[in-house]
């Protein structure tokens, strides 16, 4: 006896085959990719049925994007408004994850029906039910009702019902259990207007998918049922014993003589018109494929079907080329730029897929490349950055042309453009855009947001958004986090953003922001200040003596200029101090300067050093310290708090982008924005107005309160969701074998979670609670959906960032490393060669000789030397070889 649990499998296309757990179902059904699909699925569908406005659903970003994907096809060009958003509809239900309740397991990776083996459950699927689904559901509440019902939900449409199972091997097979259940539910005999019945009876497919259901669709569950009903027979199931190898030889239809049946085979196929109408398509398949051409579609020099060979040189293995196909048409939409009929030129010019279309028909190969053409988009959606084919045919392409495929990659492009700094601006534009636009739709629930981006251009508003969550996060330096890259720590808010663009590109954002958003600090700062200055006019005016002299002020600085020297740096880290509900806690210092250059030209004033440590130190507070010998140092040890924000061109940015910043992480620490193209566009003439004036009082409003908070800020659903991504891009940069991109994925999430939480708060600021004249954080809210998405945008953005600015840059270093490594190699075999050559005890004499010294004694005692220190050999102090060295090794 075993416990059973059934299939899943986020993605449809290639997803791996997982057993479902009760943990995996909850948390599949609770996703808010789940939900938002489904909702989004049954707005759309039902607007259209009511003839209601569509102008949100039009404008809707990832609306936007599947149409861009499409527009070059000519069949949906003609298509309507209407029905192409009925397609992206479509394209969502197609993209949830999915179940299989009638599969225990798979044999091999992929859903195969020749593969599979039986649970004991079984799913029935009525949708565009004549009544309300629910009314369906109550009929299986009846007492006596034959089966044990397991799950029941409304399915995505929002107008069927999917029920899940336990069957009756007595009754038959899946097929027979489930004509028998709609008989019994009085549904067996519903027809729409069209004729056809409302029961699926596609759904005698063992290997089915059912689509996942929202939590709030889910009508009954029964989890002894569905997740630990007890299999029979050495771990197998009734029905895998009667019924597993009919299924596995594709045996699965119903049985119309089953003396059971209440119907007499009533709406069963016509088995003798299926088996013609086969093998009319199959005639027809073999004389298109007959027609087909060589390929002669090239790509990097080379026609794309000696790749293929390569890849494949016996053609795809049988009972695999169904997956093959689907592998080969992602790769090809890749090197074929998307277009749809090279894909199928190069897949019809192979033979084994030539046999497939003989045995199916014509149609499977554009099934093959529409299902791969969603399984890019979706791909596309959830990044930001360019894909790349599949490892193994990279590989491929790599063993043909004798070349990196990186290489090859970065010569294509200088080719196609010729100027490869105006293509990448031009790319990072339409990506600021994109994610303008993402944040658009977010200004409704975040009001912080929404004064950021005030009169920013679209393109813009990332920037906006991380400087003046930079900002906040100095202001909300008395609150913390929790993390789960960082368990038990009391993580802070650190930042360290650079805006990167050309002259006149946008960057002034920052100093208008800094001037608004910093006056709370600032404020604190003057009483100090003023008092500092005093003490210096007073100190000067008695030429430096000290007698009758006030020490020097030592108060708390928090926002200092740009020009401020390591030593001040330090002191303001020193006491920068606040005790909060009983505890002292650091607090963050700042620094902001609108010239980067100006920033790194100090390096000859021996500032830069210290200023790399707390860039390096400051994003995870890192303990550092000083013990100096001058009288005016502090001694001792802190925590660094140290936020800072610049703005700059590319070429300052390039001062700090080395190969050395790459390895010791201080790229990855700082989070890196673009302005994009400027497009030879002029600011817009514009007065300031009472409009500005209303959002610039806002904005003090909110950075005054932002400056009174304190406390934790719950985040458990983020940190989750930023573990998850994590997680898929690391799958990701093992897939590319690309060490650069395992690099620039650790940190991204910090970046996410640090920058979302000021609009997290500000979004709940309804539900703070006031303490000793401060706002407690994590009392009254908890983040949602929608925090999330906003935190998953931020870290997709900023890894993409990344990858613009040093992703050259880390491949280089990698390289570099990888040539070091071999000629390293090279030399330390020659090395182990020549010491294995020396007869034991040997002499200097044989050292000379095997060593190639050429009689330089210098050389040969140095030898000597480090042969010895290195515990490889040993002076003969004694005996007949007195003065002779013996290996040790």
């Amino acid at each position: 006896m075993s416990n059973f649990s059934f299939i899943c499998q986020l993605n449809q296309y290639n997803g791996a085959l997982l057993h479902c757990t009760n943990v995996d179902f909850y948390r599949i059904v609770d996703s808010q990719d789940v939900n938002w699909r489904i909702t989004t699925r049954q707005e759309v569908e039902n607007a259209i049925a009511e003839g209601l406005q569509l102008d949100s659903f039009i404008s809707n970003g990832r609306f936007q994007s599947f149409c861009n994907k499409h527009n070059e096809e000519v069949s949906f060009q003609k298509l309507s408004t209407e029905q192409k958003l009925l397609q992206w509809t479509n394209s969502l239900k197609m993209g949830l994850p999915c179940f299989i309740f009638a599969a225990k397991s798979f044999k091999g990776e992929q859903r195969k029906l020749e593969d599979i083996k039986l649970s004991p459950l079984f799913m029935f699927d009525a949708d565009h039910l004549p009544c309300d689904p629910k009314e369906i559901y109550e009929r299986t509440l009846v007492e006596g009702f034959p089966w044990q019902n397991a799950l029941a939900h409304i399915t995505s449409s929002g107008r069927g019902l999917r029920l899940v199972c336990v069957a009756r091997p007595e009754l038959g097979n899946i097929a027979d259990n489930q004509i028998c259940l709609a008989n019994e539910l009085g549904i067996l005999d519903m027809m729409g207007t069209t004729g056809k019945p409302v029961v699926d009876d596609s759904c005698i497919d063992a290997s089915r998918i059912s689509y996942a259901p929202r939590r709030q669709d889910i009508l009954h569950i029964d989890e002894d049922l569905l997740f630990g009903t007890e299999a029979e027979d050495g771990g197998e199931s009734q029905m895998e014993v009667l019924y597993g190898d009919s299924y596995r030889k594709g045996q699965g239809h119903c049985a119309p003589i089953n003396p059971n049946h209440k119907f007499h085979g009533k709406n069963l196929p016509d088995a003798s018109i299926n088996s013609q109408k086969s093998s009319t398509t199959s005639e027809v398949s073999t004389e298109l494929a007959k027609e087909q051409l060589p390929s002669k579609d090239m790509a990097f020099g080379h026609p794309i079907v000696d790749y293929i060979n390569t890849l494949l040189p016996n053609g795809a293995p049988e009972g695999s080329r169904h997956p093959w196909m689907l592998r080969l048409a992602n790769d090809l939409l890749i090197l074929c730029d998307n277009d749809t009929e090279k894909v199928k030129s190069v897949l019809l010019s192979l033979k084994w897929v030539n046999d497939v279309i003989n045995e199916r028909n014509i149609n499977e190969v554009d099934n093959v490349i529409s299902s791969a053409k969603k399984y890019k988009q979706k791909r596309e959606e959830e990044n930001l950055y360019a894909l790349q084919p599949t490892r193994e045919m990279r590989r491929a392409i790599e063993q043909v042309t004798n070349r990196k495929f990186k290489e090859l990659v970065r010569e294509l492009h200088q080719q196609a453009i010729g100027n490869s700094d105006l293509a990448d601006q031009q790319d990072i534009t339409r990506m600021l855009e994109r994610i303008g636009r993402e944040l658009e739709k977010l200004f409704p629930k975040y009001p912080l947001l929404k004064l950021l981006c005030h009169r920013q251009k679209r393109k813009h508003y990332i920037a906006a958004m991380l400087v003046g969550g930079a900002f906040a996060m100095t202001l909300m330096t008395r609150c913390w986090y929790s993390f789960w890259s960082a368990p038990g720590r009391k993580c802070r808010m650190n930042s360290i953003l650079e805006l990167i663009g050309r002259s006149g590109s946008g960057k002034h954002v920052a100093v208008e922001l800094y001037e608004l958003m910093m006056e709370p600090i600032a404020k604190n700062d003057e009483a100090q200040v003023a008092a500092l200055n005093k003490w210096n006019s007073e100190h000067d005016q008695n030429n430096g003596a000290s007698k009758n002299q006030t020490a020097r002020p030592t108060g708390i600085f928090r926002r200092l200029p740009p020009e401020t020297s390591a030593a001040a740096i330090r002191d303001a880290e020193f006491n920068a101090k606040e005790v909060i509900d009983g505890e002292e806690w650091p607090l963050h210092v700042s620094i902001f300067d609108s010239e980067l250059d100006n920033t790194l030209r100090q390096l000859k004033k021996g500032y830069m050093e210290a200023l790399f440590t707390l860039w390096l130190k400051g994003f995870h507070n890192e303990p550092h310290g000083t013990f100096l010998k001058t009288s005016s140092s502090q001694v001792g040890e802190y925590k660094v708090h140290f936020n800072s924000v610049y703005t700059g061109t590319s070429d300052a940015l390039a001062k700090q982008a080395t190969e050395g910043n790459f390895v010791n992480g201080l790229l990855f620490r700082i989070t890196v924005v673009p302005m994009g193209d400027t497009n030879f566009e002029m600011m817009k003439a514009h007065k300031y107005d009472q409009e500005d004036a209303k959002r610039d009082a806002l904005l003090k409003e909110w950075a005054y309160k932002l400056d009174a908070t304190k406390g934790e800020i719950p985040v458990e659903c983020i940190s989750d969701a930023l573990c998850r991504w994590t997680e898929r891009r690391m799958s990701e940069a093992e897939e590319n074998d690309s060490f650069a991109d395992e690099d620039m994925i650790k940190r991204p999430c910090w970046h996410a979670i640090n920058y979302v939480i000021p609009f997290i708060v500000s979004r709940h600021w309804s539900h703070m609670e006031e303490e000793d004249g401060r706002w407690k954080c994590g009392a009254g809210f908890k983040p949602d959906k929608t925090d999330v998405k906003l935190a998953l945008l931020i870290a997709n953005a900023q890894y993409a960032f990344q990858q613009y600015f040093f992703k050259s840059i880390g491949e280089q270093y990698y390289d570099n490393q990888q040539t070091r490594a071999v000629s390293k190699s090279h030399i330390q075999q020659k090395s182990i060669l020549a010491f294995n050559r020396l007869p034991d005890p040997f002499t200097s004499e044989d050292v000379d000789r095997e060593f190639g010294y050429e009689g330089k004694k210098g050389s040969i005692c140095s030898k000597l030397k480090r042969l010895q220190d290195d515990g490889l050999a040993q002076k003969i102090r004694s005996g007949e070889d007195k003065g002779k060295y013996r290996k040790l090794k």
